[in-house]
């Protein structure tokens, strides 16, 4: 259910108006699920399903299996680093969207935990909008398309050209 929720996400970042989104952005430990810029400002959107009932308020996401409010956090921090190293100075917008039957509802389908913004799948409805708006000129994401589109296309092409000489034959792929 995991990957199918990240498709549903996937699908909701698509529909943002005039931004652009990416999934699966991985690096060597790991990956971001998704990654969306906007004409303002960069999400770094983590997607966790749960049939678990789970609770949600200021202090943080109580009752699922993961710290997700870090790993949202780390993900915004780390594209926030790979930026700077192309000489981008951007804040990245941590997000935490929740799928599954043990999800309350929000308030307006959105929370804000710390520097990382909450939101429930099932209410996209009410917090899509939310997003959408962040617009402001106090943010210019001129060039964060490309330096992350460059990254995962470098990263692709390492990946493919690395060699596995052991794990071929033993599964008796050519």
């Amino acid at each position: 259910m995991g990957a199918e929720a990240e498709r549903w996400t996937a699908g909701l970042l698509r529909k943002l108006g005039g931004w652009w989104s990416i999934d699966a952005v991985e690096f060597y430990d790991g990956d971001i699920d998704h990654l969306a810029v906007g004409p303002a400002h960069v999400l770094a959107v983590e997607t966790k399903w749960t049939s678990r009932k789970i609770r949600v308020d200021d202090q943080g996401v109580h009752g699922l299996w993961c710290d997700a409010l870090g790993q949202a956090q780390r993900s915004a921090d780390r594209i926030e680093r790979f930026l700077r190293t192309k000489g981008i100075t951007q804040q990245v917008i941590p997000v935490l969207v929740l799928w599954g039957s043990g999800v309350p509802r929000l308030a307006g389908g959105y929370q804000r935990i710390g520097d990382v913004r909450v939101v429930a799948g099932a209410q996209a409805g009410e917090w899509r909008d939310r997003i959408g708006m962040l617009a402001d000129a106090t943010h210019d994401t001129v060039g964060v398309g490309e330096a992350i589109e460059g990254y995962v296309n470098a990263y692709d092409a390492r990946r493919r050209g690395v060699r596995r000489p052991f794990i071929r034959p033993v599964l008796g792929l050519t």
